[in-house]
């Protein structure tokens, strides 16, 4: 999308994850610093390969007569680089009826050098800040769900 104009800042929350190749990391990274004035500030949240696990999730919320449940599985498939797999499946309830949705998608893992390639490649001096504990919450049993904000600010 072409905004046609800059701002001072561009945040893009963990919806990065759905660049499910490099091409569409460096196209999304791109189009990011095309949109920020020189001396702009991008805020990614994102995953690296490096600290991602498989893990799974249970969130569940109710309003009125609607009581939704969702599970969530995330799996690191040896068989398919650069990527993991989200399995998503909705439980609702509407006046105790019984209906469900599953959804499957592949999403994008990069290596921390492959984010700092990407933000360099783009224009951008990169910096990285953990931010764990965001989700520890919802986590089904052992694990840990680290996540990562890249800061970049566009270079002169």
């Amino acid at each position: 999308m072409r905004l046609n104009r800059t701002f001072d800042a561009v945040a893009i929350p963990d919806s990065i994850d759905y660049m499910a190749s490099l091409d569409d990391l460096r196209q999304a990274i791109q189009n990011a610093a095309e949109h920020l004035k020189t001396g702009g500030v991008l805020l990614v949240v994102g995953k690296t390969k490096e600290t991602f696990h498989n893990n799974n999730f249970a969130y569940t919320g109710e309003k009125d007569d609607v009581h939704v449940t969702l599970l969530e599985n995330n799996y690191i498939n040896p068989f398919k680089p650069d990527t993991y797999e989200l399995f998503l499946l909705y439980l609702i309830r509407k006046q105790g009826k019984l209906t469900t949705y599953a959804e499957h998608t592949v999403l994008g893992l990069f290596s921390g050098a492959v984010w700092d390639k990407v933000f360099k490649d783009a224009g951008f001096a990169m910096q990285q800040k953990g931010l764990d504990g965001v989700y520890d919450r919802f986590l089904l049993g052992e694990g840990e769900y680290p996540l990562t904000i890249f800061i970049g600010k566009k270079e002169e």
